[in-house]
């Protein structure tokens, strides 16, 4: 079962740091919501923002991506738009726009336009009134993606280890030397904090959909 553990964790590493959406140019992702986990008092005044949370492959100098608003489908017109052409490597796109999304729903399209990046959340803001503010982070890809994920890993990892186990055993039934020297190599060898307070909706959903531009 040490076995199992370590490819275990081993995977899921690796699942850890390969987490999000790559895009490159050419490719568009929509990530959409509704529902925000809580509200907070705020004096900013009434707008909507969005945060996208980049991964390892973040927008650096000479890259290009623009990110649009939407009021609840891509069939609506676009209400905000903004290019990002950074002259340092950018870990966050930051956006804002006048006050949208009172139903604590919508929609936004990142588009990479030269470049890569790693798309690995988004955090949509509603402010409803002068002294509101309501959030939601979504990430991508969905959890419920995430989930099937490690579950596959675990399950290869399990029949891993079965094997393994299965060696082992054959082994010792030709040769107990064999056993003891597994033994030995053996013993050598080997996001996101939503704000606090009242909820509204339902669940955030997020649409991991990569597109390419028209």
């Amino acid at each position: 079962m040490n076995i199992f553990f370590a490819v275990l964790a081993l995977c899921c590493e690796a699942f850890g740091q390969g987490q999000g959406v790559p895009l490159s140019a050419g490719e568009s992702l929509w990530i959409g919501f509704d529902g925000v986990s809580g509200c907070v008092r705020t004096d900013l005044g009434p707008l909507v923002g969005v945060h996208i949370a980049l991964g390892r492959d973040e927008l650096d100098s000479g890259e290009s991506v623009r990110l649009e608003m939407f009021e609840n489908t891509s069939m609506d017109p676009v209400f905000a738009s903004q290019t990002f052409n950074p002259t340092t490597s950018a870990s966050l796109l930051a956006m804002s726009a006048p006050v949208h999304w009172l139903d604590y729903q919508g929609l936004v399209r990142v588009s990479m336009l030269s470049g890569s990046i790693d798309v690995d959340s988004a955090t949509f803001y509603v402010e409803p009134d002068a002294s509101t503010i309501c959030s939601v982070t979504v990430a991508v890809p969905e959890p419920t993606t995430a989930f099937l994920l490690v579950v596959s890993c675990a399950v290869a990892a399990l029949l891993w280890s079965l094997r393994s186990c299965c060696t082992i055993i054959h082994d010792r039934a030709q040769s107990p030397r064999s056993l003891s020297y597994e033994r030995s190599s053996a013993g050598r060898g080997m996001f996101s904090e939503a704000m606090a307070g009242e909820s509204h909706g339902h669940q955030p959903t997020v649409v991991p959909t990569v597109t390419a531009l028209d």
